[in-house]
């Protein structure tokens, strides 16, 4: 293992959850450093989502370059190939301890100021970001703490099960917090997905304790966001027949999703009828929704569902490319067959994509730190495939 270029993720990662600015700053310089290896040939251009992030990348850059911004186009075609690094970055089990130890501090730094905003200035934000990104990062920083309190229950150290434990809670609290439906979405379901795949090293009374706590925060925030949130106090009067489902109740419950449903079908309908094959097939950029005709009422690329949204972007082939990843991925994490309880250590390098994925699914595929997630994931990957059987 490089030691020091082990630090190379511990500093990405920190830099993630401090600015934006730092963050896409030290992704370029180490772009720069994957090309300058790449090179050298040690670093493999592979990887379990290579094929399915290139198809993806390539029409992504055509098409917001033509018709957006350059800058948008190298940060959402290139910067995701951050990737490649995996081969550089090398990490043992210690290693990815310490990368969970870090996350759960970044939260409970974070948290204090997550509370503060959204108590005393009524807005949802940490250092930089906003409701999104308090549902993903909490995600991340949840799943890290709850691997650290599986590992504890099983060498029953009490002291340390009580904080992570603590943790765990608090973090989905924080999640959940966000009222973003598809983080809070990608949460539970890549959670569902972690019991899973690591179902032989957890105990049921752990396994009991976890879906408690996940089950009775999810009950308390929805009757809190009944009465908090429009959209929520709308959807349940609809499940109670209180109200009728119609075009307006089913738009104020989406955020507008529905009308940029409708918005994005007529796009899509013109470029059929008027057979824009350039556009069909590598989209119309990052970008498009203040440029199209019907424009999207909020200025979003018609941000409805990932088959909308995604295919005017990037077009048939950037829609197949996400496709891809999405099975390329899955595929690998469930034919994984976990034996040590230390694996536990991986869950957050390797599942974070999973929250990026389902989340994405009503709404769009993008995040600004997913060159992290992918760095991530593919550091985790090589470890696996690498270790000693």
């Amino acid at each position: 293992m490089k030691k020091k270029e082990e630090y190379i993720i511990y500093g990405l990662i920190v830099s993630a959850f401090v600015s934006i600015s730092v963050f896409e700053s030290l992704t370029s310089i180490l772009l720069l450093y994957t090309v300058y290896f790449s090179v050298k040939k040690s670093i493999n251009i592979r990887g379990k989502l290579l094929g399915g992030l290139s198809l993806y990348s390539l029409p992504t850059l055509i098409s917001t370059s033509l018709y957006g911004s350059v800058g948008k186009a190298v940060e959402q075609s290139v910067f995701p190939f951050l990737y490649l690094l995996k081969d550089r970055v090398k990490l043992g089990l210690d290693s990815f301890k310490k990368v969970n130890l870090i996350l759960i501090g970044i939260g409970w730094i974070l948290a204090p100021v997550a509370l503060y905003k959204y108590q005393f200035l009524g807005e949802y934000g940490m250092l930089w970001g906003g409701p999104f990104e308090i549902g993903m990062w909490f995600s991340l920083f949840s799943i890290a703490s709850l691997s650290m309190f599986i590992l504890s229950s099983k060498y029953k150290e009490t002291v340390k099960m009580i904080f992570y434990g603590s943790s765990f809670t608090v973090f989905t609290i924080f999640a959940l917090l966000s009222a973003r439906r598809n983080s809070i979405l990608g949460f539970f379901v890549t959670l569902v997905i972690m019991m899973f795949i690591y179902r032989r090293l957890i105990p049921k009374k752990i396994l009991t304790v976890i879906f408690s706590v996940v089950l009775v925060s999810g009950l308390i925030f929805s009757l809190y966001l009944v009465k908090r949130d429009v959209r929520f106090e709308v959807l349940y009067k609809v499940a109670r027949g209180e109200v009728s489902l119609n075009d307006e109740t089913a738009n104020l419950i989406a955020s507008g999703r529905w009308q940029l449903l409708n918005e994005g079908l007529e796009v899509i309908k013109k470029d059929i009828q008027n057979l824009n094959l350039f556009n069909l097939f590598v989209g119309h950029g990052v970008g498009c929704g203040n440029r199209l005709k019907p424009k999207s009422f909020n200025g979003s690329d018609y941000e409805s569902t990932i088959f909308i949204s995604e295919f005017i972007v990037r077009g048939i082939f950037g829609l197949l490319g996400i496709f891809l990843m999405m099975f390329s991925y899955y595929r690998f994490i469930f034919s994984l067959k976990f034996s040590l309880v230390e694996d536990l250590l991986l869950a957050p390098s390797l599942l974070m994509l999973s929250c990026i994925f389902i989340g994405s699914i009503f709404s769009v595929f993008w995040d600004a730190l997913l060159p992290l997630y992918l760095l991530m994931f593919g550091v985790s990957e090589n470890y696996l495939k690498n270790r000693p059987p």
